[in-house]
């Protein structure tokens, strides 16, 4: 499932250098541009629309491992009525970021250039169904044994509103499972 996650974020990050992005996200319902909390300072900002989803990434100056501005993050959208999701909606049954013990609470991987990966994963929902990620992450490289520390501020971010006529039913989610899990014992069986 986390191979599923990593590879919908690389394949939005692919899309939005191919599609292009709208400079000013003027155009975009109110209640869209509402909903997608971005810091006041930040270092780089594109808006995108992209297959009908609104999205926004971003780079700010905020320290590892972002309590502050997660809590931020949750204060804007409780404000607006969103709820926030325990599970992962693409992959039903992982739990998101924020119900983990507080030590594991950031996920963490090796990307393909050796760099350590430590991610943060968090969905909304709202009173019509429609659904807002966040996806927040630093890029380190390890140092004296060390991956990350408070000195660490440079936040990337990826926040996504996808309305709910684009949302995957929870059937075709779990087809999308079922195939991929046919997948893996497929390939498991070739490789004995």
């Amino acid at each position: 499932m986390k191979s599923v996650a990593r590879f919908l974020i690389v394949l939005t990050a692919v899309s939005l250098l191919i599609t292009g992005c709208e400079k000013s996200p003027d155009s975009w319902p109110p209640n869209v541009k509402d909903a997608l909390h971005v810091p006041e300072k930040n270092e780089y900002i594109k808006h995108y629309k992209l297959e009908g989803t609104y999205q926004v990434i971003y780079k700010a100056n905020i320290c590892w491992p972002a309590e502050e501005f997660i809590n931020s993050t949750v204060e804007h959208m409780s404000k607006r009525g969103w709820r926030r999701l325990e599970e992962d909606y693409l992959n039903p049954g992982l739990k998101l970021n924020w119900t983990r013990e507080k030590f594991r609470q950031w996920g963490f991987f090796i990307d393909q250039k050796g760099m350590d990966v430590h991610q943060w994963m968090d969905d909304w929902e709202d009173k019509d169904k429609n659904i807002v990620r966040y996806g927040f992450r630093y890029i380190t490289k390890r140092e004296n044994n060390t991956s990350i520390t408070s000195r660490t501020c440079n936040l990337d971010a990826v926040v996504i509103y996808m309305p709910h006529d684009l949302r995957p039913s929870p059937a075709d989610l779990e087809a999308m499972k079922k195939q991929g899990d046919a997948e893996i014992e497929r390939l498991k069986r070739e490789h004995k």
